[in-house]
């Protein structure tokens, strides 16, 4: 059976909520099919983890990431939260798509 280690940055707001949805599918998802197992691994990031570390993602999640398979972000920002030049502060997807040199940002419907 194979084995894939998911890292889950629930997010803020309603992110947490989105994504516990989401974990639902893909629990019934592997015992209705089998042969897979996921793994998650949670981490914070986004406006809640500014406001405690002063950054919106922490290297060490980056690097869980990294060593991923497969990551799944809730949505992530509140408006409330800035940083000092008034730019909201909680956001992950320009850091992400920088990071990780990614081009797609897809969006459920």
């Amino acid at each position: 059976m194979n084995t894939y280690n998911i890292v889950i940055l629930p997010g803020d707001g309603i992110g947490p909520e989105i994504v516990e949805a989401a974990l639902q599918v893909l629990e019934t998802l592997q015992e209705r099919m089998g042969g897979f197992r996921l793994e998650y691994q949670f981490h914070e990031a986004g406006a809640a983890c500014y406001q405690k570390s002063g950054a919106n993602i922490s290297a060490q999640t980056l690097e869980v990431i990294e060593q991923a398979h497969a990551t799944m972000k809730g949505p992530a920002g509140l408006p409330g939260v800035r940083q000092p030049d008034g730019t909201e502060a909680g956001m992950l997807g320009g850091a992400l798509r920088i990071t990780f040199d990614l081009y797609a940002n897809l969006r459920p419907i």
